[in-house]
């Protein structure tokens, strides 16, 4: 799920204050859709209640046009979880803020997932097996997500999805245990696409958010874990650098690749730095936040 362009549905609705009209018919129809089609609860060993947003695909020549889900994701799509809670906000809907919630909480627990405490660039994960038939279930019936029973550990099909995810669904599981081994993969993740932490800020932007719109504490605790996770693994004598692999083998160091992007100040420190703020500055009753995370003055009407 790209941002940007949906991200800035909601935040038209909040800048120029409007409930209603071209941004709120399309922020809610396009959630809609990714609500049915795109979010997805991963098969967790603590069965956590958690979202993400995966990748859609359509077969062109297929008459049916069945969408397919993959599980696939990474920490771009981690705006999402802002994006819902806000929207929600907008559109006094508990629903969309409790989607939100989830999905925050989805990047929190990835980051979580990793020894060193820092969630990869990209990666792919277990679905529910209730998930397989109709995506996410998440869509507009909501039962099948409420219950941590629902979604039972199963380490069989774990291994199963590595080996699809590997391209060798008949081999043993032994095979799949010597990827998991030989990738290092936490469970439930069946593939790391791209290891790699750049200094994103999407993961926090949404932990601030989400943190702002509900006055949970809680969320700053899982902020200042973040950031001493963040600080350990990219800080240097001169600044703080990206990590080529979040997830070296046990006894390596994560390696630095000696680049530092612009969004690392202009954005993730901005936000990791505003979670701790008063809320009252730069509050977001007041203020939006472009994709840059440059304030603006919401309108009053």
């Amino acid at each position: 799920m790209a941002d940007s362009a949906y991200e800035y549905i909601p935040k038209m609705m909040a800048l120029l204050g409007q409930q209603t009209g071209i941004y709120h018919d399309m922020y809610t129809k396009s959630i809609d859709t990714a609500r049915k089609h795109l979010f997805f609860r991963p098969m967790t060993p603590d069965k956590a209640d958690i979202l993400f947003a995966g990748f859609v695909s359509m077969d062109p020549e297929d008459p049916s046009r069945n969408v397919k889900l993959r599980p696939a994701t990474g920490h771009l799509t981690c705006f999402a979880g802002g994006m819902l809670a806000l929207g929600g906000r907008l559109i006094q809907s508990q629903q969309h803020v409790s989607d939100g919630t989830k999905l925050t909480d989805g990047c929190v627990w990835a980051y979580n997932a990793f020894p060193r405490g820092v969630m990869p660039e990209a990666f792919c994960l277990t679905l529910c097996p209730a998930s397989t038939s109709s995506h996410s279930k998440v869509g507009h019936d909501d039962n099948d997500n409420n219950d941590q029973d629902s979604c039972p550990w199963n380490v069989s099909v774990w291994h199963q999805e590595v080996l699809n995810a590997h391209s060798v669904p008949n081999a043993n599981r032994n095979k799949a245990k010597s990827i998991i081994q030989e990738e290092n993969l936490p469970p439930s993740f069946t593939t790391i696409g791209d290891a790699r932490y750049i200094l994103r800020p999407e993961a926090i932007e949404s932990v601030f958010i989400m943190y702002r719109i509900t006055g949970d504490r809680a969320w700053q605790e899982k902020a200042w874990q973040m950031w001493k996770a963040i600080d350990t693994m990219t800080s240097t004598a001169l600044a703080y650098s990206a990590v080529r692999d979040v997830n070296p083998p046990a006894g390596q160091k994560p390696s630095l690749s000696d680049s530092m992007e612009s969004f690392w100040l202009a954005e993730t420190l901005k936000y990791f730095y505003l979670i701790f703020e008063e809320p009252h500055v730069l509050s977001l009753d007041e203020w939006v936040f472009n994709t840059e995370a440059h304030p603006f003055r919401r309108l009053k009407r």
